[in-house]
């Protein structure tokens, strides 16, 4: 009697021991189920880095775009309005990316010279400014590369006689003044300079900057660009 029990409870154990395996079916579903979550992690985490790029693009081109119009506005605040100048050499001049110079357009003939005369349709991209008691000009110039790409460049040149050498990189002024104020990070798609005589003998001047970040998120369009359009005045205090 005792035998047959300990038999009976040996089958019992065994039975419970018995494991049951997944159909095709359920493992079918189970891969989906996971499938669907895994696209849907990986579609909010893409999303969250493309977020995060964008605004780190456009953050950077606002700092870029920020810098120079702070520099150009605190540089014609300190200039004499009588020795502030416009010029438009576009047609004339081009930034050589290759040699990191600023050279001459080879299709374009004569120089320029006069500056411009105010109003809305005189648009210069070169700003030229003799500060008060000194005898240094601070040039402000925007130049484009031969793949359209915009830069804005600052230099300085003592006892300015001839404006159209200012940016002239065979000197050796250029060479240990030149400044670049955007990164190849940040396209200046645009600067447009045009003044207008104001009170107390005082000019006031109309920039427009555009900031267009040069890196996008794989197949997505470049982040929007950071624009800007600001009026400055020199800063003289009296027509005396």
């Amino acid at each position: 009697m005792r035998k047959l029990r300990n038999s009976n409870k040996v089958q019992l154990i065994g039975r419970n021991s018995e494991y049951e395996a997944y159909s095709l079916v359920e493992m079918i579903i189970s891969v989906a189920v996971v499938s669907v979550v895994m696209l849907i992690i990986g579609l909010s985490l893409n999303s969250l880095l493309q977020v995060s790029f964008v605004s780190s693009a456009r953050m950077e081109s606002l700092n870029q775009t920020d810098f120079t119009m702070e520099l150009i506005k605190r540089t014609i605040k300190q200039s004499n309005p009588s020795s502030v100048f416009l010029f438009n050499s576009r047609e004339y001049y081009y930034y050589d990316s290759t040699n990191d110079v600023i050279t001459r357009n080879p299709s374009s003939s004569g120089e320029f010279s006069a500056p411009l005369d105010e109003g809305e349709s005189n648009i210069g991209n070169e700003i030229h400014l003799l500060p008060f008691n000194s005898d240094r000009w601070i040039c402000i110039g925007y130049f484009v590369d031969s793949e359209g790409k915009g830069y804005l460049f600052k230099t300085s040149y003592k006892n300015l006689s001839n404006h159209a050498s200012c940016f002239d990189s065979t000197t050796s002024e250029y060479k240990k003044n030149i400044m670049k104020l955007n990164t190849s990070q940040v396209n200046f798609t645009q600067f447009d300079a045009t003044y207008f005589s104001g009170g107390s003998q005082n000019v006031f001047y109309r920039i427009k900057l555009s900031g267009q970040p040069t890196k996008k998120y794989g197949n997505s369009e470049l982040p929007r660009a950071i624009n800007q359009d600001l009026y400055i005045t020199t800063n003289k205090m009296s027509s005396n």
